[in-house]
């Protein structure tokens, strides 16, 4: 993926090339704990819709243990 970032004031555009790495629900988890994060709450959606296996996205608010 690349972003595109411009400015009126910028000669020219700037590229950002980023990968994106896609992890699962308990892979996050054990990332937050190393972290001193806990799970407060866990969306499959961005609507909230509640968070399941299947779920097209993992939306986690996390806190500090």
């Amino acid at each position: 993926m690349v972003g595109r970032f411009s400015s009126p004031g910028w000669e020219r555009d700037v590229l950002c090339p980023s990968r994106l790495r896609f992890t699962g629900a308990d892979e996050l988890d054990a990332l937050l704990a190393r972290a001193g994060l806990t799970v407060g709450e866990r969306y499959g959606r961005w609507d909230r819709s509640p968070f399941r296996p299947d779920a097209p996205e993992i939306i986690t608010i996390a806190a500090v243990s």
